[in-house]
C-alpha cells in the first residue's frame, strides 16, 4: 500500500456548488440552517412562503461548510440520501469531494489547523460576524495521502468515535421522552396538592468572572456560557467570585434569543447571562420536567422589547400538580437524569479523543 502524502489546493480535489434558487410559495423545503444545524443537526421542513432569501440547492454527497464564524465549525456532512427540495443557508459553502474520500475531507476541514486558518483570514463588521471567503478555501494547501485506502482507514477511525457519540445521544433522547412521559402521567390525575412555581422556586443570576481562559488553569472552573453548555466551546473560569453549580442543577437563559433554554449536566462557573433555578429538595425532579415540557411556551413569551429576556413572573405563577407518590416519582426522575449526564459524560470523553486523535491521524502523525 502507498503511504506516501502529496500537496494538494483544496480547489483541485473538490467542487464547489454554488447553485442559487429561490424558494417557491406554497412549497415545502428541507431546510438545512445554522439554528438546524445546532439543532442537534435537524433540517427543518420549511414552506417556501417563509423563506425570504435565495438559497443553495444540496445533494447528497455534499459538505456544507460555515463561511460565517468558522470557529464554531457548523461543518455538516450531508452523508445520506437528501430529498429533491434541499436546501441550505448561503453562509454555508457546498462543497464535493472529487479527487478525496469525502470522510476524509470532511475531517480536514473541521481541523484545527485549517479552522485556524480560516478564522485568520476572516473578515467582518464585527466580532460576532467574521466571514471567509470561498478564494482562501480553494487555494489553501493541503497534505493527503496519496492512496485513497489510507485516507478512508483515516476517516473510518474517526467515524467510529462519531458513531459512538450518536449512540450516546440516541441514548439520552429516549430517556428524555421516558421522563416526559412519566411526568406528563402524573399531571393526569387530579390532586387536591396543586403548588405555583413562585411558591417552591427562586432565581440565582450567574457572574460575569474575575478571568477567563481558552485553556484549562490551575484550579479555574468551566465557564459555562450557552456555547460552552452546548458544546460549541471551551472556555474557563478563575473560581473567585463566582456562582458555582454542579452538573444536577438546573439552569436557564434569562437574557438574549436564547431566552427560556434549559440546561444542566456540567459543573463550573455560571455565567452572567444565565441562572441556576433553586428548587424545594422534595420537588426538584418534578419541577425540572415541568419546566422542560414548557420550555418552548417559556421561550416564546419572553419580555423586554429589545433584547428579550424570561419572564420569571410567566414562571412563578405557573401551578403544577403534586402527586401522592411524589417520592417515588422523584426517584425515578432522578435515576433517568443521572443515566443522561452519565452519558454526556461520555460523549464529552469521546469528543475529548477524537479532538486529540483528529489531528495526528489528518496530518499523518500516526501511521496508519
Amino acid at each position: 500500500m502507498n503511504n506516501t502524502w502529496r500537496t494538494v489546493k483544496l480547489g483541485e480535489v473538490c467542487s464547489f456548488n454554488k447553485t442559487i434558487m429561490d424558494p417557491l410559495p406554497n412549497c415545502e423545503y428541507r431546510y438545512y440552517s445554522f439554528p438546524a444545524f445546532d439543532n442537534d443537526k435537524h433540517a427543518e421542513i420549511v414552506s417556501g412562503d417563509e423563506i425570504k432569501s435565495s438559497k443553495f440547492l444540496i445533494e447528497s454527497g455534499d459538505i456544507l461548510y460555515n463561511k460565517l464564524n468558522v470557529k464554531f465549525k457548523r461543518v455538516w456532512n450531508i452523508d445520506f440520501e437528501v430529498d429533491n427540495n434541499s436546501i441550505c443557508s448561503t453562509e454555508f459553502i457546498p462543497i464535493q469531494a472529487s479527487k478525496i474520500d469525502r470522510d476524509f475531507l470532511y475531517y480536514f476541514l473541521i481541523s484545527p489547523t485549517f479552522t485556524n486558518a480560516m478564522v485568520s483570514v476572516s473578515t467582518g463588521s464585527s466580532n460576532s460576524h467574521q466571514r471567509v471567503d470561498i478564494d482562501y478555501i480553494k487555494n489553501y494547501e493541503m497534505l493527503i495521502p496519496s492512496d485513497l485506502e489510507i485516507q478512508k482507514r483515516i476517516a473510518d477511525i474517526l467515524k467510529t468515535i462519531d458513531n459512538k457519540i450518536e449512540i450516546c445521544k440516541s441514548i439520552i433522547v429516549n430517556l428524555e421522552k421516558q421522563a416526559q412521559e412519566i411526568f406528563k402521567f402524573t399531571q393526569t390525575n387530579n390532586s387536591d396538592n396543586i403548588i405555583k412555581l413562585g411558591d417552591i422556586c427562586s432565581f440565582k443570576k450567574g457572574k460575569k468572572p474575575t478571568a477567563t481562559s481558552n485553556i484549562k488553569e490551575e484550579g479555574f472552573l468551566y465557564y459555562l456560557t450557552i456555547d460552552v453548555l452546548s458544546g460549541q466551546d471551551k472556555v474557563y473560569a478563575h473560581p473567585k467570585n463566582i456562582v458555582e453549580v454542579n452538573e444536577f442543577d438546573l439552569l436557564m437563559v434569562m437574557d438574549g434569543a436564547s431566552s427560556g433554554r434549559l440546561f444542566y449536566g456540567k459543573s463550573g462557573a455560571l455565567g452572567s447571562t444565565l441562572s441556576k433555578i433553586e428548587i424545594k429538595k422534595e420537588y426538584e425532579e418534578l419541577i425540572f420536567q415541568f419546566l422542560k415540557y414548557y420550555e418552548p411556551y417559556i421561550s416564546r413569551y419572553t419580555v423586554g422589547s429589545d433584547v428579550p429576556h424570561t419572564n420569571k413572573d410567566l414562571i412563578f405563577n405557573f401551578k403544577v400538580n403534586i402527586p401522592n407518590n411524589l417520592e417515588e416519582i422523584s426517584q425515578i426522575l432522578y435515576k433517568i437524569r443521572e443515566n443522561i449526564i452519565n452519558n454526556k459524560k461520555q460523549i464529552e470523553d469521546l469528543i475529548n479523543l477524537k479532538e486529540m486523535m483528529l489531528p495526528k491521524l489528518i496530518y499523518g502523525e500516526i501511521d496508519i
